[in-house]
């Protein structure tokens, strides 16, 4: 198997906007049309000025409960998901990239989520499961590049589109 385009997060340093609940509670809420997060990839830049060249490391961070985690849907979204967000929000060109050390350096942070891209099913009102696809960009992302509002806005219309050619494969 070819090795992923994506990092496990052993420690989740960028909370995401979800509730611990208990199956029976979450089996409940589902069928009610709550959305619940199935997974998230983040890209985080990090910063390490002791180096000598490419100060800057973009990673490609896998978000998603453990146990789904090894799954071979599971890892083929997390790698489908990672290639749109490289293809895309982070299509950028070396100098671009460069760029957003300043940004880093101005917040006085050594890491940065720069942006991340997460998956929600939920199930219409028809009993069939439905993909909402959010997102969210750093400031200094969108500083360095005008275009990144409208790169995410293709982020999220492809990765609907890869989510929806699949069914979920969670059990």
């Amino acid at each position: 198997m070819p090795d992923p385009v994506h990092n496990e997060i052993v420690e989740i340093k960028y909370k995401m906007d979800i509730k611990e609940r208990a199956e029976d509670v979450v089996l409940r809420a589902f069928m009610e049309g709550e959305e619940f997060l199935v997974l998230e990839i983040q890209v985080v830049g990090t910063l390490d000025e002791s180096k000598d060249k490419d100060p800057l490391t973009i990673e490609y961070l896998a978000v998603c409960n453990t146990k789904v985690l090894m799954t071979s849907w599971m890892q083929d979204k997390n790698g489908k998901l990672t290639t749109i967000c490289k293809k895309t929000v982070m299509n950028l060109k070396p100098q671009r990239i460069a760029g957003l050390i300043p940004f880093i350096k101005m917040h006085d942070k050594r890491e940065v989520c720069l942006y991340r891209l997460s998956a929600w099913v939920f199930m219409d009102e028809d009993g069939t499961k439905k993909w909402n696809i959010k997102d969210k960009i750093d400031p200094a992302l969108i500083e360095v590049d005008a275009l990144a509002l409208q790169k995410a806005e293709s982020a999220r219309e492809w990765a609907k589109e890869v989510l929806v050619e699949s069914p979920v494969e969670l059990d």
